[in-house]
């Protein structure tokens, strides 16, 4: 199955180490400009549904705000407790000066 993806935002309204929040097909989705790759996880924490747009990028982690669980900003895995389950993260390409997000 082809996926499909849809636009989110224009590349320069995403700054190098910069986070920012799109809603797509009725779904939150936190894009995350690290080192130059654009990475979109959802953005719901899985330990008690807080949101991640206002979490702080450690390396190649973010982090809730409210708790301080960590998700690897790639996969979307759970790296620090009390987040233990993954989060979905989407695949992204950025064409024509735009960021799109690939979701299910």
């Amino acid at each position: 199955m082809a996926k499909r993806y849809y636009k989110a935002c224009q590349e320069n309204e995403l700054a190098a180490g910069q986070t920012r929040i799109a809603e797509i097909n009725n779904r939150r989705i936190i894009l995350i400009n690290h080192d130059g790759q654009i990475h979109a996880l959802e953005n719901l924490c899985s330990h008690d549904g807080g949101e991640l747009g206002n979490g702080k990028i450690l390396g190649s982690e973010i982090e809730c705000p409210r708790h301080g669980g960590r998700f690897d900003i790639k996969t979307g895995q759970a790296t620090r407790m009390p987040a233990i389950v993954e989060i979905e993260s989407f695949e992204t390409k950025t064409e024509g000066g735009h960021i799109y997000v690939a979701i299910p």
